[in-house]
């Protein structure tokens, strides 16, 4: 245990020097409206980052302290988080979301995911060392902390009452990039030939 911790602080001194935020770490959150009721927020977010500005009882001094931790302490990390985006404010309006549920990663999966985000940090880093011209791609992302929060939306009541939509994002959060969509579907049958699809754009 020793040395696995011995190893993973070794690899923090060289994460350290990439803690100043780059644009492609940015927090996204993507807001989807569908059929007029049910909204999706989906939040991507850095686990390092994440973990600098949460606190709880029991935390780990580090990240790599946190990848070599077991279950239990990784059981309060994901207490942690569901503590963290469970409430987040979300109104039409002055109508709140109705019948909320928030979809997390299950504790192997976010094990799995802290690990990773540990060992990929390193490899870019030592990466970095040895090329100048080391560039961010789209898998600087892809250990990210995916979490999805939904509900509805009471469409019974006036939509002029609620054209405006508020979200309210915790600060541990960081920088946030929020896209909004209200995505149309349809339902095509297929003809003699082939299927037929038209959108106005």
């Amino acid at each position: 245990m020793k040395r696995l911790i011995l190893f993973f602080t070794l690899i923090l001194s060289l994460i350290s020097l990439e803690a100043t935020a780059h644009g492609l770490r940015m927090t996204t959150a993507e807001i989807a409206l569908r059929h007029n009721n049910h909204l999706t927020i989906t939040i991507r977010t850095s686990l390092n980052d994440l973990f600098q500005q949460m606190d709880w009882a029991g935390k780990p001094v580090s990240l790599l302290h946190l990848a070599a931790a077991d279950k239990q302490v990784f059981g309060k990390f994901r207490s942690a988080i569901i503590k963290l985006l469970q409430p987040i404010p979300v109104q039409a309006g002055k109508y709140p979301l109705k019948n909320r549920r928030l979809r997390l990663p299950a504790l192997a999966d976010l094990q799995a995911l802290v690990r990773a985000e540990v060992a990929e940090q390193a490899l870019q880093q030592s990466s970095k060392h040895n090329s100048a011209n080391h560039t961010h791609t789209g898998d600087d992302r892809k250990h990210y902390l995916r979490a999805e929060l939904s509900g509805f939306i009471n469409s019974d009541n006036n939509p002029a009452q609620q054209s405006a939509l508020q979200v309210v994002f915790p600060r541990a959060l960081g920088k946030i990039l929020v896209t909004y969509s209200k995505p149309q579907t349809q339902t095509i049958s297929p003809g003699k030939d082939s299927s037929y699809y038209r959108q106005a754009m």
